[in-house]
């Protein structure tokens, strides 16, 4: 039996230090866009080979102000804070999260990550208060991880996935009226192929003179 292909594209958000870089290249090898560094994480899930292009948001997509239009395209979203700095959680929780839910489709899976559980010196509320907080928010998916060694990543992707198809096969039925999972599939994949490349002609119209 065949193995189906599926794609997913998600992108890292948080402030500055908190662990997004190492997050990203713990996943595997880097590969530099205009839209920002990224990698490729395949999880296999029955006869399904899913496929996550994660992207660590670009700074220059901020300095023109194309935040917004980083959001829309996502299937996941990850907001990264620093267990050790409690400023960096409350970034997420009264910045990053009110900017991604206003901006992103309601079809998006959010995931917030409490980055460095390895060190002794936590700084923030213990894991079951933030996760009690992110209910309250709407958003189910809570884990802290150490993007050094990986520890937590493998739980953590294996537990989105399903909510990534779940969504998915919701989105198919209520926007593409389709009985085909592997053509509703197709449909996803080439919708946020369209909105990558309509992005980054935009931001390379914007970036052009950097390179004169």
């Amino acid at each position: 039996m065949s193995t189906e292909s599926i794609s997913f594209t998600a992108y890292v958000f948080g402030d500055k230090d908190v662990g997004k870089t190492k997050l990203v290249q713990k996943n595997g090898d880097i590969s530099n866009t205009i839209l920002g560094d990224s990698v490729s994480r395949t999880v296999q899930v029955n006869e399904k080979s899913i496929n996550i292009q994660i992207f660590e948001r670009s700074s220059r997509l901020s300095l023109f102000g194309m935040g917004p239009n980083y959001y829309k395209g996502a299937n996941a979203i990850f907001a990264v804070f620093d267990l050790t700095y409690a400023n960096s959680y409350n970034s997420v929780v009264n910045t990053w999260l009110r900017e991604i839910k206003k901006y992103s489709s309601p079809h998006s899976t959010f995931i917030v990550i409490g980055n460095k559980n390895d060190l002794p010196n936590r700084l923030v509320d213990d894991e079951s208060a933030i996760r009690a907080k992110m209910n309250e928010q709407g958003i189910k998916h809570y884990y802290e991880v150490n993007a050094i060694d990986g520890s937590g990543l493998d739980e953590m992707f294996n537990a989105i996935v399903p909510d990534l198809l779940e969504k998915m096969d919701s989105f198919n039925r209520g926007s593409l009226d389709t009985s085909s999972n592997s053509s509703s599939t197709n449909m996803i994949k080439e919708i946020n192929s369209k909105q990558q490349l309509k992005r980054e002609k935009e931001l390379e119209k914007k970036t052009r003179f950097y390179f004169f």
